[in-house]
């Protein structure tokens, strides 16, 4: 699962000729909280994709199982249970590089932004204007022109 709440997809298929309504049965384990599915209506001779949401209370990369089963209204078992094998945890992980990412873009930025205080305040220290300092290097550009690759 890449976070605690993506939707499993499952897939049911119906190979009778006419369309059928069929009760989807979910076991899972404690820590995995499955939304039930009830009812569902699969079309003949076709298949339907279902999204079955979920909440893991699992951190740390543990494999949890969860099967399904399909019955009939009358609780009649159609098929055998179907497990499938969950991964859960990447969420955590992903979590602590964004937040790090966040942490170093503000760190250098700030660095940044007071190496140019910094730089202005000991220009205007030393009694440089820099609104002229800025006039003198566009007037020095002006003379020299522009510069060509050479």
């Amino acid at each position: 699962m890449a976070s605690p709440n993506s939707p499993l997809l499952l897939v049911i298929r119906n190979a009778l000729p006419f369309p059928v309504r069929v009760n989807v049965d979910v076991t899972a384990p404690e820590d995995l909280h499955v939304d039930p599915l009830g009812m569902v209506q699969l079309p003949a001779a076709g298949s339907r994709t279902l999204q079955v949401p979920t909440q893991s209370d699992v951190g740390g990369g543990e494999r949890l199982i969860v099967s399904f089963a399909l019955t009939s209204p009358d609780n009649r078992p159609l098929s055998q249970p179907v497990e499938l094998s969950v991964h859960t945890g990447g969420y955590p992980v992903a979590q602590v590089f964004a937040f790090a990412a966040a942490a170093l873009a503000l760190v250098l930025g700030g660095r940044r932004y007071l190496r140019y205080r910094r730089g202005s305040w000991i220009l205007r220290m030393k009694g440089i204007d820099l609104e002229r300092r800025a006039g003198l290097l566009r007037a020095r550009a002006a003379q020299t022109g522009p510069r060509t690759p050479g």
